[in-house]
């Protein structure tokens, strides 16, 4: 009708306070931003704080090395519209924002990613990232590792950009069509499903401040064989010795005692001789060519004890290259290396540390290697003592002023450099038969670790001399970083066997030196690691043309991360998820790589196999046969048989008698093969 009504409401004083709130509550509901947006400027402003008290304080270090730069955007309103243009995220696999070109007062923000530890920055500051604490929701213990880690998962691996804004998290791929998707599900995911943390960790506990996760049991049913065969041969070696026949002259030694003569000696020496530079010397070249000239009499071979070691080593092992040889298989090789073991071993008389030089040396080391073939290790064992012993007293008088500690402070001998490296390397490899004796030896050492190690680290890693040849060249500079992995410490994830508990910083820190050591390894020497390769090219490995260092080296890095994570593997029926699942496929893909590489070296190196690390991958594909995952049950078993056939056709040949007869070339090989028969059988695996 055109007439406007009005109501009119009498309220008392406290009805007016009322309603005012209830409208001021809605007008404040209507304005607020949602509070997951101020939870975020709450995070955000308080690392921003955190960052400017580090800046104060000084604790900002100067960021060095190549970076990946991922933005984080400041806008001007919480409630702004993101107006950024996409139009140039081309999928490109760097983000284009150096740290130059941000002002000091802008609030971009860098990860720095490295290869030893990821480096958060602000302008030209950097914060490492461990000193950053960030609260998310009800978690207040986590830090910016959770979000460097899987950024630099994303831009390292799969070349996607990603940019952090006040309005969320931006992630560009190269995704473009299904067929890009199912690339990515097949292959790069997989590729790096193993670099990336669980979190939280389930079975961590806190303990004076340090995060802790517990150790589970070491399944090693084929790793154990070879401690078991040591130690057995250590408790029962009266048994061994019969192995050795009884002391002859070396003229009684072949089927005809008219056969030895001069020339027929020297002909015995020529082929191995021949035999040893085609094998060991080839892949391990301890002895310097010209040392061996000079130690070698053609008109009497075997007066030198060094030859007569040599000799009887090179026969004991028996080889591919020896099996080849026709003079050899003709001779009855067992009694001549047993009887040539006791020439060297009286040619050294009691005076030897008198005057000890290379040559009395030299014939201790071979001397202990062909004592560990025959499975004498107490004889090994006390050759070891004296080997060491003797080299003090030779740097105490021969080398002095060649080791790191008299450098300078002595004038430097007049010894040659392939005498002095010749020395160094065979220090080195007796190092390794220190570990191997180490397990079965019951008694304490007659010179204490320390003071090798010290030893060591004072006559320094190998190197080649000026007049060796490229291949011998690349393979010293191979075995010299085989003996420098030796030096890692495992800090207490081996040595404290009494405690079920590790600290998370001690499992870190194993990593990260087991991966500074493969990065130190020359580049052309290095081969790609389980967390680079997709499965396919794991497959290939086998086949792939690589030379035998290049696979050691890659070898060695394997068993040593496997030897880490094998403490923490989940239980084999286990169907629960936990933070040990992590652990579970690091060791999973590292023995599936290390098996395909071991059926590459099967193809053509088949004379040195490092059987320790081809049994640690065996326990892996073991334990994974019980996998309640019928894809790794059957790819498990599938990579048992092939490592189990790689050890039956190389290394386990070697037990082999000789058609010619002669007996059992290699003792600790039979019996090592005897004992992992008979764990087949008793696990019920055909063999």
């Amino acid at each position: 009708m055109g007439k406007k009504c009005v109501y009119l409401r009498n309220l008392t004083p406290d009805d007016l306070e009322y309603e005012q709130s209830v409208i001021n509550a809605h007008d404040e509901d209507d304005l607020s931003p949602p509070e997951e947006l101020l939870e975020m400027y709450r995070q955000l402003a308080a690392m921003e704080k955190e960052i400017a008290a580090l800046r104060d304080a000084g604790l900002l270090p100067t960021p060095n090395g190549d970076k990946v730069e991922i933005k984080l955007e400041r806008e001007t309103s919480p409630i702004d519209n993101d107006t950024t243009d996409d139009t140039d995220w081309t999928g490109s696999t760097s983000i284009t924002s150096p740290s130059s070109t941000v002002s000091s007062d802008s609030n971009e923000l860098s990860v720095h990613i490295k290869d030893d530890a990821n480096v958060f920055t602000t302008s030209e500051l950097s914060v490492p990232v461990k000193l950053i604490t960030m609260s998310f929701s009800k978690h207040p213990v986590s830090t910016l590792d959770a979000v460097s880690d899987s950024t630099k998962t994303l831009v390292q691996h799969f070349g996607w950009k990603v940019t952090f804004s006040r309005s969320g998290i931006r992630i560009h791929t190269t995704i473009r069509s299904f067929q890009d998707l199912l690339q990515f599900a097949t292959t790069s995911l997989r590729t790096v499903l193993a670099s990336e943390p669980t979190h939280p960790l389930s079975g961590v506990t806190g303990r004076e401040g340090t995060m802790m996760i517990t150790k589970t049991k070491v399944m090693s049913n084929f790793g154990s064989q070879l401690v078991k065969v040591l130690r057995s041969a250590y408790r029962d070696e009266h048994r061994t010795n019969t192995m050795i026949p009884p002391r002859t002259s070396f003229n009684s030694l072949t089927s005809d005692a008219t056969f030895y003569n001069a020339n027929m000696t020297k002909i015995l020496v020529e082929n191995v001789l021949e035999v040893y530079l085609a094998c060991t010397y080839s892949t391990f070249p301890i002895i310097h060519h010209s040392i061996a000239r000079q130690l070698v009499n053609h008109r009497d071979p075997i007066s030198n004890p060094v030859v007569c070691s040599l000799v009887a080593c090179v026969l004991r092992w028996n080889c591919p290259h020896a099996l080849r040889n026709h003079f050899l298989n003709q001779m009855r090789s067992q009694s001549i290396a047993d009887s040539l073991y006791e020439r060297a071993r009286d040619l050294m008389n009691d005076t030897m540390f008198d005057e000890p030089d290379i040559a009395s040396f030299i014939t201790l080391f071979y001397n202990s290697q062909h004592a560990m073939a025959n499975l004498q290790l107490k004889k090994a064992w006390h050759l070891r003592g004296l080997a060491f012993s003797m080299a003090n007293v030779m740097i105490q008088t021969r080398y002095r002023g060649m080791t790191s500690s008299t450098l300078g402070q002595q004038p430097v001998p007049s010894v040659t450099a392939a005498e002095w490296e010749t020395f160094k390397r065979i220090q080195w490899v007796n190092l390794t038969i220190e570990g191997g004796l180490a397990h079965c030896i019951l008694h304490e050492a007659s010179i204490p670790q320390d003071v090798i190690r010290q030893h060591l680290d004072d006559i320094g890693l190998p190197q080649p001399v000026a007049d060796e040849t490229d291949h011998t060249r690349r393979s010293v500079v191979a075995m010299s970083s085989l003996f420098h992995c030796t030096k890692i410490p495992f800090t207490q994830i081996h040595t404290d066997s009494d405690s079920d508990q590790i600290a998370l910083r001690e499992i870190a820190e194993a990593e990260t030196n087991i991966r500074a050591w493969y990065h130190s390894v020359p580049e052309e020497l290095r081969l790609p690691t389980y967390d680079t390769l997709t499965p396919d090219e794991v497959a290939g490995i086998s086949t792939a043309s690589s030379d035998q260092f290049s696979i050691y080296l890659s070898i060695q890095y394997h068993y040593m991360i496997i030897r880490i994570h094998e403490h923490f593997l989940p239980d084999a029926t286990s169907t629960e998820p936990s933070a040990s699942l992590r652990s579970q496929l690091i060791c999973m893909r590292c023995a599936h790589l290390t098996t395909a590489m071991f059926k590459n070296l099967a193809r053509t190196f088949t004379c040195h196999f490092y059987v320790h690390m081809l049994f640690k991958t065996c326990d892996v594909h073991y334990r994974n046969t019980k996998s309640q995952d019928p894809a790794i049950r059957k790819e498990a078993e599938r990579d048992l048989a092939s490592s189990l056939n790689v050890a039956r056709t190389t290394f386990f040949y070697r037990g082999k008698e000789r058609e010619s007869g002669g007996g059992n070339l290699l003792g600790f090989v039979k019996s090592l093969e005897e004992n992992v028969n008979q764990m087949l059988e008793e696990l019920g695996i055909k063999y």
